[in-house]
């Protein structure tokens, strides 16, 4: 009986071994090892397009089970992300997949590129590649535009060439920021007290957005507004104490909330993080705090005065200028968390700072204006009798605008002025309306 016993449990075991071997072959034989076919029809090998340009793109997949998506790339010759990949999510074991493409890249260098379509069934991914040219857009100035405030009333101006300004539009508010994204064409005031921040199309100034003030007569809500053009970003700075992130079209994106009792004076982005100068509002205390891009605190450090520029100097530091009863520039380490100071001007007080090249920066304060060069720290004197409130750099043709009261002028990195406009009421802003 034991006997028999033995033998059939020894056939159950068997036939048990047979039918797992028989399971897991047929999970091998179910494993998808076939990548999706791609052909591109079009763009065709050698193809020309500018930087900022719009073309069809089609192609064929088939696979022998289900296309998930198709992403379409441009890539170096060495195989490197040039432009951020686009994907589509389609269906089918045959697919004839077509779509406009636009390249909205006007700083990407011109030359050989790779066009990349890419498509996967979840498993396996399949692409084809045509080799195409871009070409640059020749940079250029197309207007330039001047922001005044006269108590509740602001006027935008432009100038196609600094000969002649004329008037584009007034607005009823006491303006405390200006900026524009020149390009997607879009202008942005606020108002502090009275008036909302209000975004329009820089051609017939239709409105695109707009944001409410919710200031009182004594306390101005919008406290600025900026744009960042490498972030393609709008900052909203508010009196909450918060700002407001809003995208290159001007909508919101986030509001981070800053620290209680303080306000912000501006914000410098930092890769996907940002740098924001605030002071308590009951001192004269000045703090630079480091947000994530969520909002959150990651660290803060006293500062001597306030903060007037903060720019990057390596992957880990940025240099900080500070403007109090002395101009400062120091080194902030984010690792260390730790402020070190490598330039003074005693009993000077910063009044505006610009970087034209990496370490090497224009600065004016109450007692004249200088360049200052941190790779060997050396300092000149400009032959300048302004000390601009405001500065900003037109990299494209190597020359400095500054302004003060009613007064904006163009001088070169050497102090010569090269010209100068009266306006009739103060400048709160100076923008360059670039074609790209």
């Amino acid at each position: 009986m034991k006997s028999f016993q033995s033998a059939f449990l020894t056939l159950v075991y068997m036939f048990g071994l047979v039918l797992l071997t028989l399971a897991l072959g047929g999970c091998q034989d179910d494993e998808d090892t076939e990548s999706p076919r791609v052909r591109m029809s079009e763009p065709m090998e050698f193809d020309i397009f500018s930087s900022i340009d719009t073309f069809e793109v089609s192609g064929t997949i088939t696979d022998n089970n289900q296309v998930v998506f198709v992403e379409l790339s441009i890539e170096t010759l060495d195989y490197e992300v040039a432009v951020k990949p686009q994907r589509f999510f389609i269906s089918g074991s045959t697919v004839n997949f077509g779509t406009t493409y636009i390249i909205d890249e006007p700083l990407l260098d011109g030359g050989q590129y790779y066009f990349v379509m890419r498509a996967s069934d979840g498993e396996n991914v399949g692409s084809d590649y045509q080799q195409i040219q871009i070409n640059p857009i020749p940079r250029g100035i197309e207007r330039f535009f001047v922001v005044t405030k006269e108590t509740n009333l602001a006027t935008l101006y432009q100038s196609e060439d600094l000969s002649a300004w004329e008037t584009v539009e007034q607005f009823n508010l006491d303006v405390t920021g200006a900026a524009l994204n020149y390009r997607q064409n879009i202008f942005g005031i606020c108002g502090g007290t009275l008036g909302d921040a209000t975004f329009y199309e820089t051609e017939e100034f239709d409105v695109l957005s707009s944001y409410t003030n919710m200031g009182t007569i004594s306390s101005p809500y919008f406290l600025g507004l900026q744009y960042d053009r490498p972030r393609e970003e709008f900052y909203l700075l508010q009196e909450e104490p918060s700002f407001r992130v809003l995208d290159k079209n001007a909508f919101g994106v986030n509001v981070p909330n800053l620290q209680f009792g303080f306000e912000p004076h501006a914000v410098f982005p930092d890769e996907s993080n940002y740098f924001v100068p605030e002071g308590e509002i009951t001192s004269n205390i000045e703090v630079l705090s480091y947000y994530t891009q969520a909002g959150l605190l990651a660290s803060s450090v006293n500062l001597a005065g306030e903060a007037k520029l903060v720019t990057r100097k390596s992957f880990n530091e940025v240099f900080v200028w500070q403007s109090g009863s002395a101009t400062v520039l120091s080194i902030f380490n984010k690792t260390s968390e730790l402020l070190s100071h490598v330039f003074t001007r005693p009993n000077e007080s910063l009044r505006s700072v610009i970087e034209i090249e990496q370490g090497l920066f224009i600065f004016s304060t109450d007692d004249g204006m200088y360049r200052y060069n941190y790779g060997n720290g050396g300092t000149v004197v400009l032959p300048l009798d302004r000390s601009p409130e405001k500065m900003l750099y037109d990299d494209l043709n190597g020359i400095i605008y500054g302004w003060e009261e009613q007064e904006l002028y163009a001088f070169a990195p050497n102090g010569q002025i090269l010209n100068s406009w009266k306006f009739s009421a103060p400048i709160v802003e100076f923008m360059i309306d670039y074609n790209r």
